[in-house]
């Protein structure tokens, strides 16, 4: 992707008008080089995230304020286990007897 197409497909605006706060890039798909992936995040990192940050504690602060009645009725819901002491911790059996590495 240039410069320029990525500055033009990822416009902040809209992300943020729709309510996207987080991006997942796939990348390792396909017979992307390690290097064209190293240079595709850096061309991300240089030229289109600068224009995501300018409101990021705006917009974290707003995301809580939203979410923080639902975290409230959410916790109040939640019933807490007192703490297990260490001969109350459940040993759990390993399914094979030795470790089982890959390529080996």
């Amino acid at each position: 992707m240039s410069r320029a197409s990525a500055r033009q497909r990822i416009s902040p605006a809209e992300f943020e008008e729709a309510g996207v706060d987080q991006m997942i890039f796939l990348q390792q798909a396909g017979r992307n080089l390690h290097s064209e992936i190293c240079e595709s995040l850096e061309l991300f990192a240089s030229d289109v995230l600068p224009k995501f940050t300018g409101r990021q504690a705006e917009k974290a602060a707003k995301k809580e304020a939203e979410l923080a009645p639902y975290i409230k009725a959410a916790l109040a819901r939640k019933k807490v286990m007192k703490p297990l002491a260490d001969d109350e911790v459940p040993v759990v059996r390993a399914s094979v007897k030795a470790a089982q590495i890959a390529g080996t």
